[in-house]
């Protein structure tokens, strides 16, 4: 009964005496990327494909090129959840320092057999709004003013 599997003249076979059990559920962003305009706020959103009988969890990180790791953690989906979702804000700097590229990443998928999804991986551009007559903007990083 059930799965298993048989080695017959060196080749693997599988029978299923009932259908295979689902895979577990996946995780994995709702969009591939996401922008903002200083002063504004955006939401990012993490997806379950189903709900799970046990809690989940998944590690995640926002980095910036130049920088490295400016944050990471863990999201923890509760039994039944399939949804987390989380409301950034950016300040107004008032620097014309042009469009900043961050990336978010989502590892080691943890709990109720989950594996991540495609994307794990997303952009978030952050727009620059200030305009500045510094010769090499949107580079120059001057403040705007007067």
């Amino acid at each position: 009964m059930g799965w298993w599997m048989m080695q017959h003249w060196g080749v693997e076979l599988a029978r299923a005496d009932y259908p295979a059990p689902s895979p577990g559920p996946v995780v994995f962003f709702d969009a591939s990327s996401y922008s903002v305009t200083e002063g504004g706020t955006v939401t990012v959103t993490v997806l379950l494909s189903s709900p799970a009988d046990e809690a989940v969890s998944v590690d995640y990180q926002v980095s910036h090129p130049a920088v490295g790791v400016v944050e990471s953690g863990t999201i923890t989906f509760a039994a039944g959840s399939t949804s987390y979702a989380r409301e950034i804000s950016f300040t107004d700097d008032n620097y014309c320092t042009g469009t900043i590229t961050l990336t978010l990443q989502l590892t080691n998928a943890v709990g109720g057999e989950a594996s991540l999804g495609s994307p794990s991986e997303a952009s978030l551009d952050i727009l620059d709004d200030d305009v500045c007559d510094c010769g090499a903007c949107p580079t120059c990083d001057t403040a705007c003013g007067s």
